[in-house]
């Protein structure tokens, strides 16, 4: 009776075991690359756009990896907002051009709200699968056969000029003049002051609230990393601060990092002081010329 029990035991286990497998559902095979395509890719944008008050649009760059013959590619734009969002349906390169732009245009939409959208190219004439490094123009970069963007426009208004100096960057280092005339913007919606600009690339600004002498850095770029701890991924912030603009060879982007610095505004003299802590994800910059902070002085008020 024993060896009985156990022959059935060990049958009722098969048994469960097939049905179980039959359960499975099968795996869809992965999409494949069309052997005949141009390789048209996104190139490298930032997911987060801000247009100014005055705008409507924005560009983004497409390459592609094959340039013998011209080409019009299609564009799907998968959206669940409420923005009037318009792409072109096409897009066309010419003969041996690797590189072009073109405008998308956000209309019906609320200041300082994020509208998500996604930008797909046609399947037909990409490769389903992000590339972490492709050569464009002499250079390589990832690509991206979609791209998710998060737009905002933003009120900012003109308030000022003023004269930014920097104390520990610039000088001895030619990344970016060590004095410069920059513009100060002002939100009315959320109360934010502006540094545009403050390094001399485009689109990386300073953004901070000012209460009296007091001044709150917002708005800002976090380094994350994944670190395991009780067996399970958790991300960390490494560091926050403000992007520069100024992406160093090997290196990285250079960032005005705030962890554990001071910064403050004086009225009598119109002068701010920033303490930034300048680094990379994977270089500490030294301080050549001492640990003095950076100083922006308003100039004029409009």
């Amino acid at each position: 009776m024993k060896n009985i029990s156990i022959i059935w035991a060990i049958l009722f286990a098969i048994i469960a075991m097939l049905s179980c497998k039959d359960e499975v559902p099968e795996r869809e095979p992965s999409p494949l690359t069309n052997p005949n395509a141009n390789m048209v890719y996104f190139l490298p944008q930032k997911s987060n756009v801000f247009i100014p008050k005055t705008a409507s649009s924005f560009e983004v760059k497409v390459g592609r990896m094959v340039t013998t013959s011209a080409l019009s590619v299609d564009l799907l734009l998968s959206s669940t907002t409420n923005a009037l969002i318009t792409i072109p349906k096409s897009i066309s390169f010419a003969a041996d051009e690797e590189e072009i732009t073109f405008e998308v245009k956000i209309e019906n939409v609320e200041y300082m709200k994020s509208y998500h959208f996604s930008i797909a190219i046609d399947v037909e004439q990409t490769s389903p699968y992000t590339k972490d490094s492709a050569e464009f123009n002499g250079r390589k970069v990832p690509v991206y056969p979609v791209i998710a963007l998060n737009v905002t426009k933003e009120d900012f208004e003109p308030y000022g000029k003023g004269i930014y100096t920097f104390g520990v960057i610039g000088g001895s280092r030619n990344w970016w003049d060590k004095v410069r005339e920059v513009e100060m913007m002002y939100s009315p919606l959320t109360k934010k002051y502006r540094i545009k600009d403050f390094c001399g690339f485009e689109g990386y600004h300073i953004n901070f609230l000012l209460d009296s002498s007091a001044v709150t850095m917002v708005d800002l770029y976090n380094e994350i990393s994944v670190v395991i701890e009780d067996e399970e991924e958790v991300e960390k912030i490494l560091y926050s601060g403000f992007e520069s603009g100024y992406v160093y060879p090997n290196r990285g982007m250079i960032v005005a990092t705030i962890n554990a610095r001071k910064f403050e505004y004086k009225e009598e003299t119109k002068e701010f002081y920033f303490d930034f802590y300048w680094r990379t994800l994977v270089w500490q910059i030294g301080f050549p010329e001492g640990n003095s902070p950076d100083k922006f002085t308003i100039t004029e008020e409009y």
